[in-house]
């Protein structure tokens, strides 16, 4: 009779165990890194529409439009992601600001186009979206490459910027001399380097056997980054080439699944960011005009 007892208990506890390990890995499998899934979930709720803006050369720049609730707000994202970067702060922001959040070129669903991945080109073309499609004094705000397009607007068009904020704007650190020596310039090299060879076709496979990070978590002579990083995420790609590899005992609070995440691209079909953009920064093209 006690022996039975202890069978059921353990059964009980082995099916409690499994059903939430099932619950975890459903929740890390599951779980929204890029925001992809922000206008199908809160963002039409909210009154989000999305919406393309032509500019005069045909150029497409993708945007989301919150409702009406006060003055105009522009969003500018960073490198790699898109408009929906945004999408954890855009419910509060828009019980106060009118929103408009863009993809820039080489990013989300705006134009491909290299010609355009320049400072300059993009900052007339957001210039003349603030005119066309915004028509009145608009708040700023800029994230990372975002930032620098925000102050290069800021800077020619005084009387369309009502007030600006620049989140982390790298903009001394990317200048020749200087930016060789940042993290961020050693993965431009990746892309780079990428870009140049003809051999791996899968950028995040490329991504895991040359990246700059590796170093980060080799210490003491121990191969942190292969037993933590590359052997589980690889073993993901070669099951699933086609898509981003998500480890599930990895829960998306300690940001591994994000990080290799961030690598989805046009080049190899995973996602919608050119690498080609990048490699502007590390042939730095993309400031070509421009006098920080």
């Amino acid at each position: 009779m006690k022996r039975m007892k202890r069978l059921k208990t353990i059964m009980v506890i082995l099916i409690v165990i499994v059903v939430i390990l099932v619950g975890f890995a459903y929740r890390t499998l599951h779980f929204d890194y890029g925001n992809d899934r922000f206008m199908k979930k809160k963002g039409k709720q909210l009154g989000f529409t999305e919406k393309v803006y032509k500019a005069t050369d045909g150029s497409e720049i993708s945007y989301l439009e919150g409702p009406n609730n006060g003055e105009p707000l522009l969003l500018i994202h960073g490198q790699m992601v898109s408009k929906e970067d945004y999408a954890k702060v855009l419910p509060k922001l828009s019980n106060h600001f009118h929103i408009f959040a863009v993809d820039c070129y080489g990013h989300g669903k705006s134009s491909k186009n290299p010609n355009k991945y320049q400072l300059i080109p993009i900052r007339d073309d957001l210039i003349d979206f603030m005119r066309d499609v915004i028509r009145d004094k608009t708040f700023l705000s800029g994230h990372s490459s975002g930032a620098l397009i925000s102050a290069a607007i800021a800077a020619k068009e005084k009387e369309q910027v009502k007030g600006l904020l620049l989140e982390d704007g790298p903009f001394f650190s990317t200048e020749p001399a200087r930016a060789e020596n940042t993290f961020s310039y050693l993965e431009f090299k990746t892309i780079h380097d990428f870009l140049a060879q003809k051999v791996e076709k899968n950028y995040t496979r490329y991504y895991l056997d040359h990246t700059y990070m590796k170093s980060l978590f080799n210490k003491d002579g121990k191969d942190n980054w292969d037993f933590i990083v590359k052997n589980p995420f690889s073993e993901r790609i070669r099951e699933n080439s086609g898509k981003m590899p998500i480890v599930w005992y990895y829960p998306p609070e300690i940001g591994l699944n994000g990080i290799i995440f961030l690598t989805r691209n046009m080049q190899d079909g995973t996602g919608n960011y050119d690498l080609r953009f990048g490699e502007t920064f590390y042939d730095f093209s993309w400031f070509y005009g421009v006098d920080q």
